[in-house]
C-alpha cells in the first residue's frame, strides 16, 4: 500500500491478513533447512521485503517479532486515521444537518411573518342626504381586519351657457369578485337625453384603491368578473336603439383590452361563434 493512501476503514483488515501470513511463515521456517529468508520491513505504511541468509529459528523469531511490532504500529496508525476520518465525517454531517435545519427554520419564520392580505367582507352604499343633488351617498368597503375605505363622489358643478356639465351622482352595480380582494362598480352620470342618470363608467377597485376605470361609452349595459377577478367583461351600448352591444374583455391587472365582439344587427344578439365569456355576459345581461 502507498503511504498516505488509506481512505477506507476496510484497509484495517490488511494487518490481520499479513499477521496470519507471518505466523504461517514462522512455522514453515522451523520445519525447513537453512535457506534464503525474506525479512519484512514496514517503511511508513509500505510493507517491503529483503532477502538475506540467517539461521532458521533465530531469523524466524526475530523477523516475526519485528514484523509483529511494525504491524502493531501500522494498525495503530490505520486505526488513528480511520477514527479521525469517522469523526470528521460525523462532524461534516452534523454541520450540514444543522445548516439545513437553520435554513428550514428561517424559511418557516419568513413564511409565518408574511402578512396575509385583508379580504373584503362587506360593502354598502349610503342613502343620499336630502337636497344634496346626488342619487346615492358614499360607498363603504369593509375589510376583515377592520379597515374601512369610503369612496365619495366629486363635488357637483353647475352647467353654464358655454359648457354643459354631466356630474357623477351615484354608485351602482357593485360586485365583489371571488378572490374577495377585487371590487367593481358603475358610476352613474347625469345624461342629456334622459331624465335619469345612466351608468357611463366602470371602476375596478383592488388593494384599497381604484385600479382602472373603463368608459368606452356611451352606457354600461352590464358587466361581470371572469376567472375569479383576474378579468372583467362588460357590454356597452346606446341608451336607446338596437340592442346589439359592444362586448369587451379586459385584463384587470394590466387594464388592457383582451378581446372585443359585437352582436348581430338582425338577431339583436351575439353570433353563434361568439367566445364563451361573451355568451356568459349576454346571459347575465338578459337575466338582469
Amino acid at each position: 500500500m502507498d503511504s498516505g493512501s488509506v481512505r477506507n476503514p476496510d484497509d484495517v483488515a490488511i494487518q490481520c491478513v499479513v499477521l496470519s501470513a507471518a505466523k504461517d511463515l514462522r512455522l514453515s521456517l522451523r520445519t525447513s533447512g537453512q535457506r534464503g529468508l525474506r525479512s519484512f520491513r514496514i517503511a511508513g505504511d509500505t510493507l517491503t521485503t529483503q532477502t538475506r541468509i540467517a539461521p532458521i529459528h533465530e531469523s524466524a523469531d526475530n523477523m516475526t517479532e519485528t514484523l509483529s511490532e511494525e504491524l502493531r504500529q501500522l494498525g495503530a496508525r490505520l486505526k488513528d486515521r480511520v477514527l479521525k476520518q469517522l469523526i470528521f465525517t460525523m462532524l461534516v454531517g452534523a454541520c450540514v444537518s444543522f445548516g439545513g435545519f437553520a435554513q428550514s427554520t428561517k424559511a418557516r419564520s419568513q413564511t409565518k411573518s408574511t402578512p396575509r392580505a385583508a379580504e373584503i367582507t362587506r360593502f354598502f352604499i349610503e342613502e343620499p342626504k336630502t337636497g344634496s343633488g346626488y342619487e346615492t351617498g358614499p360607498l363603504h368597503i369593509v375589510y376583515d381586519d377592520g379597515t374601512e375605505v369610503v369612496k365619495t363622489l366629486p363635488p357637483l358643478e353647475a352647467s353654464t351657457e358655454k359648457e354643459v356639465v354631466f356630474n357623477e351622482v351615484g354608485f351602482s352595480g357593485v360586485q365583489l369578485a371571488e378572490d374577495r380582494h377585487t371590487l367593481g362598480w358603475t358610476i352613474d352620470f347625469e345624461n342629456y337625453g334622459t331624465s335619469y342618470p345612466i351608468p357611463r363608467s366602470l371602476a375596478v377597485f383592488r388593494r384599497k384603491r381604484v385600479f382602472h376605470t373603463f368608459a368606452p361609452g356611451p352606457m354600461v349595459w352590464s358587466w361581470m368578473f371572469i376567472q375569479g377577478g383576474e378579468q372583467i367583461a362588460a357590454v356597452f351600448g346606446p341608451t336607446h336603439g338596437p340592442e346589439v352591444g359592444d362586448y369587451r374583455l379586459y385584463d384587470v391587472k394590466a387594464g388592457k383590452l383582451m378581446s372585443e365582439v359585437f352582436g348581430d344587427d338582425h338577431t339583436q344578439a351575439l353570433k353563434r361563434n361568439a367566445p364563451p365569456w361573451a355568451k356568459l355576459l349576454q346571459d347575465h345581461l338578459h337575466n338582469h
